[in-house]
C-alpha cells in the first residue's frame, strides 16, 4: 500500500516539473499587466479626426482643401465624393496640411473629407474621417465682341425675346447655357444668328436706345456649362 503511495506521489511530482518550462514561456508572452503583448489592436490607437477643414476653388480646374494639424498624426489621407460610386475615394495620401485637387472640369461641385492616420510596429491606422466640405470650380472664361439688338419675336430655342436672352453661335456656347456678361448681367444662351460666328455674342435689349447705349465693346464673359 505504501509502495502503491509513494508511485502516485512521484508520477506527480513528474508531470509538474514537465510542465513547468510551458508555464514560464507563456509568462514571457505577457508583459507585467498579463497583457499578450504579441498582439497589438488598433482599437488601442486613438487618431484624432482633422478640423477646420476647408474647400477652395483656385482656378477653373483645381481646388484647395486644407485642415488643422492632428495632433501625433503621422499623415492625413484626402476623399472625394464619386458620384457613380456613391462613396468616397481616397485620392491623396500626405503629409502636409493641405492639398490642391488638380485637373477637375470647370464650373464643377467637388465633396471632400480629411482623415488623419498613424504608423505604429507597421501597421497604419487611419481615425475617422472629418465632416464633408465642397467647393464649385470656376466656370471657364472667354473673350467676346458684343453687340445689342432688339425687335422682339422669338429666339431660336423658342422664347419670347426679353431682355437676359443673347445670341450666340453654338460651336462655341451651347444653347441653354447660363453666362455672365459683364455690363449686362446673367443671361442665358438662347438665339443665334447668321453674323453671330465664333467669340461673338448679341445681346438682346428692350429698346432701340439700349442698343445706342450698348454700342459693341470688348468683354470677358463667364460660362457656367
Amino acid at each position: 500500500m505504501k509502495f502503491k503511495t509513494l508511485s502516485i506521489i512521484m508520477l506527480l511530482a513528474l508531470a509538474l516539473t514537465c510542465m513547468t518550462p510551458v508555464c514560464a514561456f507563456a509568462d514571457d508572452e505577457l508583459n507585467s499587466a498579463g497583457t499578450d503583448i504579441s498582439v497589438i489592436s488598433e482599437e488601442t490607437v486613438s487618431v484624432g479626426v482633422p478640423e477646420n477643414v476647408k474647400a477652395k476653388a483656385s482656378g477653373k480646374t483645381v481646388i484647395k482643401i486644407s485642415w488643422s494639424k492632428v495632433e501625433d498624426a503621422d499623415g492625413y489621407k484626402v476623399y472625394r465624393y464619386s458620384r457613380t460610386k456613391g462613396e468616397y475615394i481616397l485620392i491623396k495620401t500626405t503629409s502636409s496640411l493641405s492639398y490642391k485637387d488638380t485637373g477637375l472640369t470647370p464650373n464643377r461641385k467637388k465633396t471632400y473629407k480629411v482623415a488623419a492616420y498613424i504608423t505604429a510596429d507597421g501597421k497604419t491606422v487611419t481615425g475617422d474621417k472629418s465632416a464633408k466640405v465642397s467647393a464649385t470650380t470656376n466656370p471657364r472664361t472667354i473673350r467676346v465682341k458684343a453687340y445689342a439688338y432688339t425687335g422682339g419675336g422669338y429666339t431660336a430655342s423658342g422664347l419670347k425675346a426679353r431682355r437676359g436672352l443673347i445670341a450666340v453661335d453654338r460651336s462655341v456656347i451651347r444653347l441653354g447655357t447660363k453666362v455672365y456678361v459683364p455690363g449686362y448681367g446673367y443671361a442665358v444662351a438662347a438665339d443665334t444668328g447668321g453674323a453671330i460666328k465664333g467669340n461673338i455674342i448679341d445681346c438682346y435689349m428692350n429698346s432701340m436706345s439700349d442698343c445706342t447705349a450698348w454700342g459693341v465693346r470688348f468683354v470677358t464673359i463667364r460660362i457656367y456649362d
